[in-house]
């Protein structure tokens, strides 16, 4: 199997200048280059760059992955906009975070290593594109971390993360599509997803709840706030929607945090629920098959005791088409004289006859199996 790596880097607080892109190009020919990404597959080489050097300089996000499960995702943020008490929080409970810090950024590098040898039978759990992931960084600077949660979620299930840690948030609300792909994409256990989701905050704040919070906010604070969005600070829409989450947050009051142990296990029993309802459904699916085929059966036997002695030629000229469809298909016929027999009484009969079948064509080898398929002994 060959060898495939994909890479690419968005650019979002600022776009790449030409020296830029002339730095970036003497680093990779092939690349797709514009001014605000970089993208390039491998197949047979290597990315001769740095990912992280090219975080540091110019990029604020960075999608990797490799077709023997290697895969990356990597946010860029302004160290002003970090919670650096719920970032340590995060950083000393995930294998696959690490958090470093470059002048005046934080760089989030989540990274998972392909231990799972199964992760690309499903191509749907690759990103087609880094956009599909991008709205996470808005998401970190609005101040919601679901996304570092899910990875947070990955280590429990991993069981890198012992049962007495309690969850570095209480919990998360609904996955936003990004949140969902991110899922995917380090294949987060769905029921643990379920299980982490808090009741409380499964739709974020009302509409109350929130009018509650910007009333309760400074004005001294809103007015800042004015004066960015006229200024068009780019960070403004965030500061503001982190600012209002935060304040509708502490007024409902601090919420109880479950264990890593409390989450395995409810999640274990949602998988049970599930499980529960597979079968419920399968057996109710195999229920409605049985029926069906038992309606189909009583019109196929009541047209085959209409037929009477022509059902039998049937038999026969099937059986010396001599393929399989022939075969299948008198074997068929058989089954269904055998039933209208064991409505009618007449099994005996019917047993001589299937017996002389069975003597006069035993050298068709795949017709005794098809017989033998349907017990027609």
């Amino acid at each position: 199997m060959s060898e495939h790596q994909y890479y690419e880097f968005i650019a979002v607080d600022r776009p790449l200048s030409d020296e830029d892109r002339a730095t970036l190009r003497k680093m990779s020919s092939r690349a797709q280059i514009t001014t605000g990404s970089f993208v390039n597959h491998y197949n047979w080489s290597d990315f001769r760059g740095d990912p992280m050097e090219l975080m540091r300089r110019w990029f604020d996000l960075h999608l990797y992955w490799a077709n023997w499960g290697t895969r990356r995702f990597v946010v860029r943020i302004p160290t002003r906009y970090a919670d650096h008490n719920v970032l340590e929080a995060f950083k000393n409970n995930i294998g696959l975070l690490t958090i470093s810090e470059f002048d005046d950024h934080l760089i989030l590098d989540i990274h998972g290593d392909g231990e799972q040898p199964d992760y690309y039978e499903d191509v749907e759990n690759i990103p087609s594109s880094l956009s599909q992931l991008a709205p996470l960084r808005q998401e970190l600077l609005s101040g919601d971390l679901t996304a570092l949660y899910l990875v947070w979620l990955e280590s429990v299930a991993s069981g890198a993360v012992p049962d007495e840690a309690e969850e570095p948030l209480p919990g998360i609300g609904r996955l936003s599509p990004a949140a969902q792909t991110l899922a995917r994409f380090f294949l987060v256990d769905s029921e643990l997803i379920e299980a982490a989701v808090h009741e409380s905050l499964a739709f974020g704040p009302s509409a109350t709840e929130l009018q509650s919070a910007v009333q309760s906010l400074p004005r001294s604070e809103i007015n800042a706030l004015l004066v960015k969005f006229a200024s068009r600070d780019p960070y403004a829409e965030a500061e503001l929607r982190k600012m209002i989450l935060a304040r509708a947050a502490s007024l409902q009051g601090a919420k109880t945090r479950r264990t890593a142990a409390q989450l395995r296990a409810k999640a274990e029993a949602i998988r049970a629920a599930h499980r529960a309802e597979a079968a419920r459904k399968e057996e109710q699916e195999r229920k409605r098959r049985e029926r069906k085929e038992a309606e189909a059966r009583a019109i196929r036997v009541a047209e085959l005791k209409e037929a009477g002695e022509k059902a039998w030629d049937e038999v026969e000229e099937n059986i010396n088409l001599r393929n399989a469809k022939g075969y299948q298909w008198a074997a068929s016929l058989l089954d269904d004289l055998r039933a209208l027999a064991e409505s009618e009484g007449t099994l005996a009969e019917f047993s001589d006859r299937l017996a002389n079948v069975r003597d006069e064509h035993a050298r068709k080898r795949n017709f005794m199996k098809q017989l033998a398929a349907r017990a027609l002994k």
